[in-house]
C-alpha cells in the first residue's frame, strides 16, 4: 500500500512529465524497483552492523545509513528507469 501510494504521488507531483507506457507496467516496474531499494537498505544496514563496533553499540546509525542508501537507489531508479521521459529523435 505504501509503495502504491508513493507511486501515485511521484507520478502526479515529482515526475509529472508525460509518459506513454501503460499504467500497470509502470506500477509493476516501480514496485519491483522499490524492492531493490529495500534490499539495498537492509544489506547496507547489515553490513554496517557486522563491520562496525560503533553501529553495534548504536544500531540507529546503521538504520540511518541503510535508509539513505535505499533512498538514493529508489530515487535514481524512479527518475531514470520508471519515470523517464521519452526523448525526441
Amino acid at each position: 500500500a505504501a509503495a502504491t501510494g508513493t507511486w501515485i504521488l511521484n507520478r502526479r507531483y515529482t515526475f509529472r512529465a508525460g509518459r506513454t507506457r501503460p499504467l500497470h507496467r509502470e506500477w509493476l516496474q516501480y514496485l519491483s524497483l522499490m524492492v531493490v531499494g529495500g534490499v539495498v537498505n537492509y544489506a547496507t544496514y547489515a553490513a554496517c552492523l557486522m563491520n562496525s563496533a560503533l553501529v553495534r553499540q548504536f544500531p540507529v546509525i546503521g538504520v540511518a545509513v541503510g535508509s539513505v542508501a535505499g533512498l538514493l537507489v529508489n530515487f535514481l531508479t524512479s527518475k531514470y528507469l520508471v519515470f523517464r521521459t521519452a526523448h525526441p529523435d
